[in-house]
């Protein structure tokens, strides 16, 4: 198909009309990576059920969460038959206007993630080459 797109202006007209019959959005105004990215989520969709916009998109992968929170942000913006798309995944203008981001917020995440090594760092020392730093045997470093 991205063949067919990159040669669209030059196809014949008969060769556009069987592309339309097999999807009316083949050769969309939007970027092809935009369509793929939708149909990710349409797979998502079929798997898991509709979408959660207002619980940051539980069960989908980072950048797809952060994609269809995106696409929530701009939903004003977007072409009618994008939103017509994102309705069918459970977005429509209101779950968009409450929509929330995928990520949560990453100074909370540091916090957690500074204090959870130190028990560890507590009980073993760590043996560094003293090489590294004096040029002497191995020595523990606490």
């Amino acid at each position: 198909m991205s063949n067919q797109r990159m040669h669209g202006l030059d196809m014949p007209v008969w060769r556009g009309a069987a592309l339309r019959a097999l999807d009316p959005w083949w050769n969309t105004p939007w970027p092809p990576l935009r369509q793929r990215t939708y149909h990710q989520a349409r797979r998502h969709v079929q798997e898991h059920g509709l979408l959660d916009a207002r619980g940051r998109f539980p069960g989908t992968s980072i950048s797809l969460g952060e994609w269809l929170y995106l696409q929530c942000t701009r939903y004003p913006d977007l072409h009618p038959e994008q939103q017509r798309l994102l309705a069918r995944l459970g977005i429509d203008a209101a779950a968009a206007r409450a929509a929330r981001p995928r990520r949560r917020n990453l100074r909370a995440s540091e916090v957690v993630g500074a204090s959870w090594p130190r028990p560890f760092l507590v009980r073993k020392p760590i043996r560094v080459p003293s090489a590294l730093i004096t040029g002497s045997r191995d020595s523990p470093v606490a």
